[in-house]
This record gives structure tokens, C-alpha cells and sequence, in this order.
């Protein structure tokens, strides 16, 4: 232990996989995918992001540590636009056709409230909707606000 204490880059070698599967897993989260994996190098970017923002909080930072890796800076950027372009790589027409198949089971007054928040939305108005459906007597089934701008 206290030879990882002298040297901290010691420390993080032996630590970082420990410390990276809960970024791997707030990651997952974030994107909502749970198959998603990064690259070992971008673990350990991450692990060294968050230890740099625990350093920080305390007036402290990696550079005080001349051994230690720094955060790069770029390979976050290139880590979240890679997850961003895959959050954004929709399949528009099986999308279509999911809306199109769930608009069928909306009841009439679901299909009413729909319309108005696509008016709203296509129209730019600025308005507040507010929807709760009651699926079975005196139960709550889920409860939506809308506010357009």
C-alpha cells in the first residue's frame, strides 16, 4: 500500500479497472444502452475525469502528480460524439412504424390530447398540456405534462 501511496500512477494501474465499472455502467445508463462498451483507453480517461473532479473539490488536481496521467481532453470529446452520432443513428422508418402502430390503440380522448400537442409543436404556440390517464377506477396509470415553447 504504501508503495502505491509514493507513487499514485501505481496506484491507478492497479485500481483503474475497479474503478471504470461503474463509469462503464453510468455510461449504459446515460444512453440507454446496455450493450454499449468503451474502448480500455477510454475507461481509463474516465476514471482519471473523475478522479480529477474529486481533486478538484478538495483545491487539489492530477497536475500536482507529476506521474500521474492527465485526462485527455479530446478523447472525451470524440468518446461523446461517437455516443451522441449513435444516439441520433434512428431507424426513422421502424420509428414510423411503431407510432403509427401505438396511435391505433390510443383511445379517443388519448387521440384528442395528441393532436393538440402536434398542433402546438408544428404551430410553434406556447401552451401547457396536462394529461393523466385512469386505467383501472381510482389508480393512477401515469400522468404527463407538455409545455411547448
Amino acid at each position: 500500500m504504501s508503495s502505491t501511496m509514493n507513487s499514485p500512477e501505481k496506484g491507478f494501474e492497479k485500481t483503474w479497472e475497479s474503478l471504470s465499472d461503474d463509469i462503464l455502467l453510468r455510461q449504459r445508463k446515460l444512453l440507454n444502452d446496455p450493450e454499449i462498451t468503451l474502448s480500455i483507453e477510454q475507461l481509463k480517461n474516465f476514471a482519471l475525469i473523475e478522479i480529477e473532479k474529486l481533486l478538484q473539490m478538495t483545491g487539489s488536481s492530477l497536475s500536482r502528480f507529476p506521474t500521474m496521467p492527465l485526462p485527455e481532453d479530446s478523447l472525451v470529446s470524440e468518446t461523446n460524439n461517437r455516443m451522441i452520432y449513435e444516439e441520433l443513428s434512428y431507424d426513422c422508418e421502424e420509428l414510423q412504424e411503431e407510432f403509427e402502430s401505438r396511435c391505433l390503440s390510443l383511445t379517443e380522448e388519448k387521440k384528442e390530447v395528441q393532436q393538440q400537442i402536434l398542433e402546438a409543436v408544428s404551430s410553434q404556440m406556447v401552451e401547457s398540456f396536462s394529461f393523466m390517464g385512469m386505467e383501472e377506477p381510482e389508480r393512477l396509470s401515469y400522468g404527463i405534462i407538455y409545455q411547448v415553447h
